[in-house]
């Protein structure tokens, strides 16, 4: 039944087909990879999800034309279009976020160089940026008095 309401929306929106119809064309790997785009003048523009897969399916390029011609559908060329999101519709899931951690304090020579800096809002940015990568990377902000304490010093340019 959900089939033949994807068919159903696919007609109504004016899409080439649906995206179980696609897979079905494709294949599973593909489609899973990639979605159609707009048919213009005989041009069906996929969206893939890099430049890798842009790249594979250009080789399969005459393949996808035949397997959508005994589909029924008359396609004339292809077009590539990376979307680091093809996956726009519901069935998509949202990406995974990393829990944002907890700021830590700067360590005493940090916000003594951070003092010197006149403009308060890139001071402000800067001691937030600092913070957060901070308690991103588990560095510790005590110690000898110094973020780069145990490490020799950067030759200057």
């Amino acid at each position: 039944m959900l089939v033949g309401t994807q068919e159903f929306i696919a007609q109504k929106t004016g899409a080439l087909m649906s995206h179980e119809e696609w897979r079905r064309v494709v294949g599973p790997k593909v489609a899973g990879r990639s979605r159609l785009g707009s048919l213009v003048r005989g041009t069906l523009t996929i969206k893939v999800a890099s430049s890798a897969w842009s790249n594979e399916l250009s080789f399969l390029r005459m393949d996808i034309i035949e397997r959508l011609a005994l589909a029924g559908h008359e396609v004339k060329a292809l077009r590539f279009r990376v979307d680091p999101n093809p996956f726009n519709d519901q069935s998509a899931q949202a990406p995974r976020q990393k829990p944002v951690p907890e700021r830590r304090t700067l360590p005493a020579d940090l916000e003594e160089r951070l003092r010197q800096i006149e403009d308060p809002n890139l001071r402000g940015a800067i001691r937030e940026a600092a913070s957060w990568s901070l308690a991103e990377t588990g560095q510790p902000t005590g110690g000898r008095g110094s973020a780069g304490a145990g490490r020799p010093p950067r030759p200057r340019r």
